[in-house]
C-alpha cells in the first residue's frame, strides 16, 4: 500500500472524487481539467499533488493523447515572413543553402528542415546544400565557413540554431543578393540583425518579451522546435484557414474574440468592430466551423476587459489555451496535415530533449507525439525515419517503447558525438538517410564513434584532474578557468559540467581546436553566464549560447586575457546574481522526493503510472521515490565493487536495483547488516536483448540516526 507523503504538498490540491464541490481545483484549474485529474491513478495523483508538478495541474491538456496542444507559429516573430520567403523560393525552384550548429539541436533542424525541402524542392528541381558545423569550423557563422557562404551560389540561406548575433554576417549576405531566414532561440546580443531589412527573417521567440512572457515555457523552444512550426505553418499557409479569422462569440453583450490559425487576434466589442480591424481576412464562427467539446468551450473567453484592439499579442493565458484549441482542430480537420505532424515529430522530439529546453506545454507535447506516446492509435505504433530508427535498433533500444530517458542518455548522446568528434556529417547522413540497409551501417559508424567520445573523455578528465593538482590555487578562484595544451578538442561540454558538479562554481573550460582554442562555460546555481562573457566579449572571435551554457571561439594568445579579465569581473557578477537570488528565490520546492513507496509497491503497474507524465526533462521531472528502512539483498557488485545490483526484501522479484558508483556505501550497509533509505525512479532496462524492470538509485542514506553513527556516508 502507498505510504502516506512526507514532504511538502500543494494546499489546493487536494483530490476529493464526486464532492459535489470543485474543492480540489486550483484558481487555475478549469472543471474540465479537474474531471481529469480525478480519473488519475491514485498514486500519480499523489505525485502531481507536488509542487514540481504545477504545469500538470495547470495546462488542460497535459494529458491529452491527440497531436493538437501546439501554440500557433505566428505568435512567433518573423514566423510569416520566413514561409513567404520559403514559399516563393520553392516556387521558383531557387537554390538553398540549409546551415546547422554541431549540436545536436543543430543537426536535427537540419535533417528536419533538409528531408522535407528534398522531397520537396530538390526532388522536383530545386538546389538544396546541407551543411553543418564541422571539425575546424568556428562557432557560429565565421571563419572559413561564411566565407564560403557567402561566396556561394545560393538565392537563399536558412540558418538553423545560430544568427541572432551575425548580424553584420547576415548583412553581408544581403549585400551579395541572398535572402536569409533565421530560425534560432539564443538570446540576443549587441551584434542582433536588423529584422526589417528585406529578404531577411529573423525568427527567434526572444525578440517579443509579450510572447517570452505569455508561453509557459518562457519562449524556450529549441530551433527544432522552431523548425517544426515553420513546416507547420508552411502547411497551414496552403489552406483557406490561412487567410480566416475565426471568431467565438460571447454569450451576452455582442463581444467577439477572433483567432488566426490559432494566433490571438484579440477581443472586439462586436463582430463588425474585428471585420475593420482586419479586412483581409475571411471571418467564420468557430462554432460552426467545428464541433467544439463541451470541456473546450470554457477556455474561449479570455476575460480580458480592454478596449477592442488589433494588435494579435494582446493574449492571456486563458486566450493561449484557446489558440491551441482552434489550431489543434484544424489539425485534426485535415488528415494530410495531421499525417506530416506525426511523421516529423520523432526528429522534433530527440532535438528537445537534448537542448533540455522547459518540457511543459507545447514541447512536452511535441516530444510525447515524437515518440509515440500521442496522437497513434496505441503506443509503439508510430513510425520513424529510416536513420533514427536504424539508430534505436544500433544502440539496443525497443523501438516500440522510446522513452524520454532514451533520448538523453542514449540517443541524444549518440548524436552529439559526432559533432564533438569532428564529424558531424556523420550524424547528419544518417538522420537524412533514405536507406534502411545504409542507415544501418551508418549508425554502427556512429555508435563506435560514441565509444571512442567516452574513451575521449575520460582522457580529458586524467588531465584536469592532474592540472588541478598541480595548480591547487586555481581552484580558489570565483569561476573555474581551465585550459591546458594536451586537452582534446569535442568533449569541452561534457567535461565541464563534471567540474561543476564536482567543484559547485561556474566552469570556462578551453581546449585547442584547429585555428582557434574553443572554449564551453556552464552555469552553476542559476548564474547567467552570458552576462559572464559579455563582460570580455571583445577578446572573443565568436561566442554565443543560453544563460546556463554557451560556447566561445578565442585566439590561442588572448587565453591569459581571458583568464584574468573573467576572473576580475567574477565577483561582481556572482554578487549580483546573489543578490537577485535573493530577492526572488530559485523557485525550487527542496523537496527531496515525490512520494513515499514500500518496496511491494514496486511493479509494472506503477511504471505505467508514471510513464502518463513522460517524457521527463527540464520543468517537468522524473518521480522520485522514496524507500524507507529497507534491506539489499543478493547483491552483485560490478566495476570492482563501484557499482551494485540488488534486490529488496519484500520486493517482487522481477524488479531489481541498481545504484551507480555507489557500491562501496551498499556493501557497507550490508556487512554492517543495517537498513538504508534509498531514492530513486523506476524505469525499464535493456541489455544484451533482454528487459527488466529496475529502480534507479540516485542517492542513500542511513535509515536511522543509531545506523548513521555506524556507516559513514
Amino acid at each position: 500500500m502507498l505510504a502516506e507523503k512526507s514532504t511538502r504538498v500543494d494546499p489546493e490540491f487536494s483530490a476529493a472524487p464526486d464532492s459535489g464541490e470543485d474543492s480540489s481545483r486550483t484558481n487555475d484549474e478549469s472543471p474540465a481539467l479537474t474531471r481529469a485529474l480525478r480519473a488519475l491513478p491514485p498514486a500519480l495523483r499523489s505525485i502531481i499533488a507536488h509542487p514540481d508538478y504545477a504545469a500538470a495541474r495547470q495546462d488542460p491538456h497535459f494529458f491529452d493523447p491527440g497531436p493538437g496542444c501546439f501554440h500557433s507559429p505566428l505568435l512567433i516573430p518573423g514566423m510569416e515572413e520566413a514561409v513567404e520567403i520559403l514559399r516563393a523560393t520553392i516556387e521558383s525552384r531557387g537554390r538553398m543553402l540549409v546551415l546547422g550548429d554541431r549540436d545536436v539541436d543543430g543537426v536535427s533542424s537540419t535533417a528536419l528542415l533538409g528531408n522535407f525541402l528534398r522531397d520537396r524542392h530538390e526532388k522536383k528541381g530545386g538546389g538544396l546544400e546541407l551543411v553543418v558545423s564541422d571539425d575546424g569550423d568556428d562557432y557560429g557563422l565565421s571563419g572559413d565557413l561564411f566565407d564560403r557562404i557567402r561566396e556561394g551560389d545560393a538565392d537563399l540561406v536558412i540558418l538553423l540554431d545560430m544568427g541572432s548575433s551575425h548580424g553584420p554576417e547576415v548583412n553581408q549576405l544581403l549585400e551579395r543578393g541572398k535572402q536569409v531566414i533565421i530560425l534560432d532561440h539564443h538570446q540576443l546580443h549587441d551584434r542582433i540583425p536588423e529584422a526589417a531589412l528585406d529578404g531577411l527573417a529573423f525568427v527567434n521567440p526572444c525578440r517579443d518579451a509579450d510572447v517570452v512572457c505569455a508561453l509557459e515555457h518562457d519562449g524556450k523552444i529549441a530551433t527544432v522546435g522552431l523548425v517544426f512550426k515553420l513546416l507547420l505553418a508552411y502547411g497551414l499557409s496552403f489552406t483557406k484557414e490561412w487567410q480566416r479569422a475565426f471568431y467565438y462569440p460571447d454569450a451576452v453583450g455582442g463581444a467577439v474574440s477572433a483567432y488566426r490559425c490559432g494566433c490571438f487576434l484579440g477581443r472586439f466589442v462586436d463582430l463588425a468592430a474585428g471585420q475593420a480591424a482586419f479586412p483581409d481576412l475571411e471571418w467564420c464562427d468557430l462554432t460552426e466551423s467545428y464541433a467544439l467539446a463541451a470541456g473546450d468551450l470554457e477556455f474561449f473567453t479570455p476575460g480580458i476587459d480592454a478596449e477592442p484592439a488589433a494588435d494579435r499579442q494582446l493574449f492571456d493565458a486563458r486566450g493561449l489555451t484557446a489558440g491551441k484549441i482552434v489550431l489543434g482542430y484544424m489539425i485534426r480537420s485535415r488528415p494530410r496535415l495531421l499525417e506530416f505532424v506525426q511523421r516529423t515529430a520523432d526528429l522534433a522530439a530527440v532535438g528537445i530533449i537534448t537542448d533540455m529546453v522547459p518540457l511543459v506545454g507545447e514541447n512536452r507535447a511535441l516530444v510525447r507525439l515524437g515518440i509515440g506516446q500521442s496522437g497513434f492509435p496505441r503506443r509503439g505504433e508510430r513510425p520513424y525515419s529510416p536513420g533514427y530508427e536504424a539508430l534505436i535498433g544500433a544502440l539496443g533500444l525497443p523501438a516500440d517503447r522510446v522513452v524520454s530517458r532514451d533520448l538523453s542518455w542514449s540517443i541524444g548522446p549518440a548524436l552529439n558525438a559526432a559533432g564533438r568528434m569532428g564529424n558531424t556529417r556523420l550524424a547528419l547522413d544518417l538522420l537524412t538517410c533514405e536507406d534502411r540497409n545504409e542507415a544501418r551501417q551508418l549508425a554502427k559508424d556512429l555508435v563506435k564513434l560514441n565509444e571512442d567520445r567516452k574513451k575521449r573523455t575520460a582522457r580529458n578528465e586524467t588531465v584536469v584532474a592532474r592540472h588541478f593538482e598541480e595548480h591547487p590555487e586555481l581552484l580558489e578562484q570565483p569561476i573555474l578557468f581551465c585550459y591546458h595544451e594536451d586537452l582534446e578538442p569535442g568533449v569541452s561540454g561534457i567535461v565541464a559540467t563534471r567540474l561543476v558538479e564536482r567543484h559547485h562554481k561556474p566552469v570556462v573550460y578551453i581546449n585547442r581546436d584547429g585555428k582557434h582554442a574553443k572554449g564551453s562555460t556552464r552555469t552553476h546555481a542559476g548564474l547567467n553566464v552570458l552576462k559572464l562573457l559579455d563582460t570580455a566579449a571583445e577578446l572573443f572571435v565568436q561566442f554565443g549560447g543560453h544563460p546556463e551554457a554557451a560556447g566561445f571561439s578565442i585566439h590561442y594568445d588572448r587565453i591569459p586575457e581571458l583568464e584574468q579579465a573573467l576572473q576580475a569581473a567574477a565577483p561582481a557578477v556572482l554578487a549580483e546574481h546573489a543578490a537577485a537570488m535573493a530577492g526572488g528565490g530559485n523557485g525550487e520546492s527542496g523537496d527531496e522526493f515525490h512520494l513515499e513507496l514500500q518496496p511491494a509497491d514496486l511493479g509494472y503497474e506503477l511504471l505505467r503510472d508514471v510513464e502518463l507524465l513522460e517524457p521527463f526533462g527540464s520543468g517537468n521531472p522524473e518521480p522520485v521515490f522514496c524507500l524507507r528502512d529497507v534491506h539489499p539483498a543478493k547483491i552483485k557488485y560490478m566495476t570492482d565493487g563501484l557499482h551494485a545490483r540488488f534486490q529488496l526484501r519484500g520486493a517482487p522479484s522481477h524488479v531489481d536495483c541498481v545504484a551507480w558508483r555507489l557500491g562501496a556505501r551498499i556493501a557497507q550497509a550490508a556487512e554492517n547488516k543495517l537498513p538504508v533509505t534509498l531514492y530513486g525512479s523506476l524505469e525499464m532496462s535493456y541489455f544484451a536483448g533482454r528487459s527488466r524492470l529496475q529502480f534507479r538509485v540516485e542517492r542513500l542514506k542511513a535509515a536511522s540516526d543509531a545506523a548513521a553513527e555506524k556507516l559513514d556516508f
